[in-house]
């Protein structure tokens, strides 16, 4: 039986070529080397950002530009049924969401995976336009309900266009972890944060939490991890 083709848009640089670290550089490497890869005839296009923090947008939008080539190309060659696009939070959304459209016009379905709050951009009003990108695809997977329902009221994107994976990346390694978790009996409650100490990433919470801790009578340590 001949495999359905499958190309995935996300952050598949080798170690020697990125030093980005991030949600999406993570799911690809657990996805590239899954079951997947082995039941679907794959290929991959790396999107992966060259620097942290992000370069002049000049010089994101030549990269962005090689890249819609390099899909046109690969699309045109490859024959892909479907295009699995993974995107971020702002200009990554726009991109992806143009390879979504580029896709559709050369015959793929297209699934788009939005990682992170699900707001691409703070400016509401952009909204109804990003709902109108976001409609474009075939099928758009959320990463909680919570995401699925923000999709839906604030974007207008109908559930049946709507996939829910919740905590799809937990691997057995991780999930190990969790089950040997012994509790200390202490009297100290011990906080750990770690993620990019940037607000989308809810540094304003950990202050909210904080101050909340500091008012009551517990006694506490917060370590954070950037």
């Amino acid at each position: 039986m001949k495999k359905k083709r499958v190309l995935v848009v996300g952050a598949f640089a080798n170690e020697s070529e990125s030093k980005i670290k991030g949600g999406v550089r993570r799911v690809c490497s657990i996805l590239q080397t899954s079951q997947y890869f082995e039941v679907f005839d794959v290929k991959t296009l790396d999107s992966t950002q060259k620097s942290y923090p992000a370069p002049p947008i000049i010089v994101r939008f030549f990269y962005s530009i090689i890249r819609i080539f390099q899909l046109i190309g690969t699309i045109s060659r490859f024959k892909p049924n479907m295009v699995l696009l993974f995107c971020s939070n702002g200009l990554s959304f726009y991109e992806k969401s143009l390879m979504v459209i580029v896709a559709k016009c050369l015959g793929s379905k297209s699934v788009l995976f939005p990682r992170g709050s699900g707001r691409f951009l703070k400016q509401s009003w952009l909204n109804s336009f990003n709902g109108m990108l976001l409609r474009q695809a075939d099928l758009v997977l959320c990463q909680g309900e919570a995401v699925k329902k923000f999709f839906q009221s604030s974007y207008g994107v109908l559930g049946s266009k709507l996939a829910v994976l919740e905590n799809w990346t937990a691997t057995e390694e991780i999930l190990e972890v969790g089950r040997k978790r012994e509790y200390l009996k202490e009297d100290v409650l011990k906080i750990l944060f770690v993620g990019w100490l940037e607000p989308a990433k809810g540094t304003k919470n950990i202050i909210d939490v904080v101050k909340h801790l500091h008012k009551s009578s517990l006694n506490y340590e917060f370590n954070i991890v950037g």
